[in-house]
């Protein structure tokens, strides 16, 4: 009786294992997916980019919790930014240190430390995810792209289809807070 024991132990203790793994990690997407972002965030970004509306911070929040889903997704290995504005939210966020540490605790069981594109050896301009293993950091395979116009396209080829439309709007937004003068007061 006893020989037979031990392995079914031994089975139902690994299962046990795996789904306790397989919960936590989707309550931490969960988390991230619902995480109020501290108040004043979308201001101190939109002292940056005055160009913004609400609507567009609201987007640009949307970019960095993909961003956050995606280092999750990926063993919490570096990831690459999908575009310059949802990096400066990062940033911002980072400011917030006590909420940041916080939503790393819960989110990543640790402090997710903001990498340079340069320390990571990334080329200028191109810290998305086509860097690839060259850039220092994870090759992700190509999907297929979504139409999209030409200008983004060529500015945006490396962009997996799951995340091209968000990106897409990310780009136009930058593109025309860069191409707006700040308002008068």
């Amino acid at each position: 009786m006893w020989p037979f024991l031990i392995p079914i132990l031994f089975v139902l203790t690994i299962a046990a294992l795996v789904i306790w793994q397989i919960r936590l990690f989707f309550r931490r997407e969960a988390f991230i997916r619902t995480f109020v972002l501290p108040k004043g965030l979308y201001d101190n970004l939109r002292a940056k980019h005055p160009a913004l509306s609400l609507k567009e911070c609201q987007l640009v929040a949307r970019g960095l919790r993909q961003f956050f889903l995606t280092h999750l997704k990926s063993g919490r290995k570096h990831v690459a930014m999908p575009s310059q504005v949802v990096d400066d939210l990062w940033h911002e966020f980072i400011l917030y240190t006590r909420n940041y540490q916080q939503f790393c605790d819960k989110a990543f069981e640790r402090f997710f430390h903001h990498t340079p594109a340069a320390v990571m050896g990334a080329p200028a301009g191109r810290t998305m995810l086509a860097s690839g293993a060259a850039g220092g950091m994870p090759a992700v395979k190509r999907t297929s792209m979504r139409a999209a116009p030409p200008a983004c396209r060529s500015c945006l080829p490396w962009i997996p289809s799951s995340t091209f439309p968000t990106a897409i709007a990310m780009h136009r937004i930058a593109q025309r807070s860069a191409s707006k003068p700040p308002p008068l007061a």
